[in-house]
Parts: C-alpha cells; sequence; structure tokens
C-alpha cells in the first residue's frame, strides 16, 4: 500500500523538516516489508500473515522512528521450507558451499550484504528486498536499522549480528528517519 506509506511518511517529514518531503529510503522500506510479509510470511499461503507498523514522533528531536512487525514464520523458517520450483529452494545448503557460518546470526549478515541472492543467482542484486532495506541505511536514506527475526538479530548502526536465546516467530524491523537522511524538498 504505497498510498498508506506515503501518508506516513508526510507525517514523519513536517516533524522532521516542518514540511512534506518525500523519503525514498522510508518508502522502499515499507514496500519491501509490505511485500515480503505478502510473499514469504506464511508457508501456506501469500498474503494469509498479517502486519503491524508504528510511526512514532521524537518530540525533543527531529527524528522519526518507525516499527514494523508480521507474524509470520521468520526469514529462516522461510527459507529452510521453500518449494522445489522456487530459486531460493535449498538455498542454506547453497550458501554452506560457498560461505562459512555457523549461525542464523551469520546467515543474516550475508543476506543483507545480498551474498545470498548473488549466491542463488549467480548476479548481485541491490535493492531486493531485505538487502534493499540493508542497502537505504547504508546509503543513509534511513538510520539504526535493526533487524529481528526467528533468533538472530542484526544492529546495522553497531555492526552487530547475534544469535538470541529467544524466539521470535515473525520478523521485527526498526528503523529511524532524521534531519540528516536524504531526502527531496519539493514533492509537488
Amino acid at each position: 500500500s504505497s498510498e498508506l506509506s506515503e501518508a506516513i511518511i508526510q507525517k514523519a517529514s513536517k516533524h522532521i523538516w516542518g514540511e512534506e518531503r518525500r523519503c525514498p529510503g522510508v518508502q522502499r522500506v515499507f514496500l519491501e516489508l509490505m511485500q515480503n510479509t505478502n510473499n514469504h510470511a506464511s508457508l501456506n499461503q501469500q498474503g494469509e500473515k498479517h502486519w503491524w507498523a508504528t510511526m512514532s514522533p521524537v518530540s525533543d528531536e527531529k527524528k522519526v522512528t518507525f516499527a514494523f512487525i508480521d507474524y509470520g514464520v521468520g526469514i529462516f523458517e522461510s527459507l529452510q521450507n521453500k518449494p522445489q520450483e522456487n530459486k531460493f529452494f535449498d538455498v542454506i545448503n547453497k550458501v554452506k558451499n560457498v560461505f562459512d557460518f555457523t549461525s542464523n546470526a551469520d546467515l543474516l549478515k550475508l543476506l543483507l550484504n545480498g551474498d545470498i541472492h548473488k549466491t542463488v543467482t549467480g548476479k548481485y542484486y541491490r535493492g531486493k528486498g531485505l538487502p534493499g532495506i540493508f542497502y537505504a541505511c547504508k546509503k543513509n536514506k534511513i538510520s539504526n536499522l535493526i533487524i529481528v527475526s526467528n533468533d538472530a538479530i542484526a544492529d546495522y548502526s553497531r555492526n552487530s549480528y547475534r544469535k538470541l536465546n529467544n524466539k521470535l516467530s515473525g520478523t521485527f524491523v526498526y528503523w529511524e528517519l532524521n534531519e540528516e537522511n536524504i531526502n527531496i524538498k519539493d514533492v509537488a
């Protein structure tokens, strides 16, 4: 729903800059997360799982925080259960042949960097799914990206990827927008 994310971005940009601005990083994150939830959150049927999003202006700062959660199966459960006709079928074993990793936290880092897309397709796909979200943060279109899925957490700002003791069935994503992030002033 690009209309929903546009309305959220209008409110966020008014809080930060006092006027509406286009924020392509925030738009990209919302669209990727909504699409991922629709296409990958359920093992049974596309569109079966729902998501929730929040936007919270920080009252004493020119900053807005965002949180998005889906209650699907999570990234790694989804990857492990791809059907044979899917390009990501058996992807974890394919990645093990190329990269040395010991946990889903390591695998999450490979996924966000686009290494899994490259391993599966032979090409580097910037801007596809989770690598596109990671790239938006890397290019200063959003800030402070944190992703939690299954038993792994990635904190881009701290370059931290850790295995969790508890498991989240689903995916949680947190990010911020502030006055230093890339935006487009003319929205008319």
